[in-house]
């Protein structure tokens, strides 16, 4: 069962009926839509796909992006057509990754400046990467976290 609406800004949104609960998607500001996209599909792997709603993956304004394979959340991507302020709300965002190493050595070939290298903490294999906006990702070994769900 599912519920197609808007917001009141116009984006769609989708209210599914489930039975646990689950992030469905995540929307990050952007100041240059483009970049932020090449950096979460080049970089991070991600693919362009489309709306929850079902519709326009990418518009003027926004873009739809989710790995090939996983949980079903969808990030975001909106222009901003004011300057981004992270403020203190928004700490960062974790993405789960088979091998950390090798994922901190192939975004390092791409380019991608390492935050943090490899390292564990709080008992998770841990790497960390800051996107175009200054949005701090972290990648985290699948098999650790899932020990700690």
């Amino acid at each position: 069962d599912s519920d197609s609406r808007t917001d009141p800004d116009g984006y769609p949104i989708q209210i599914r009926q489930q039975k646990q609960a689950e992030i469905l998607g995540l929307c990050l500001n952007t100041r240059d839509l483009k970049a932020s996209t090449t950096f979460y599909t080049q970089k991070l792997g991600m693919s362009v796909v489309e709306g929850p709603a079902g519709g326009e993956s990418v518009g003027k304004d926004v873009c739809y992006l989710k790995y090939p394979s996983g949980a079903e959340t969808y990030l975001c991507l909106r222009q901003s057509e004011v300057p981004i302020e992270l403020g203190t709300g928004f700490d960062h965002l974790v993405i789960a990754t088979s091998d950390v190493e090798a994922a901190a050595e192939q975004l390092q070939q791409k380019g991608v400046k390492i935050a943090l290298p490899p390292t564990v903490m709080f008992g998770l294999k841990i790497t960390g990467v800051v996107d175009d906006d200054g949005y701090k990702i972290y990648l985290v070994d699948e098999s650790d976290f899932q020990k700690g769900l």
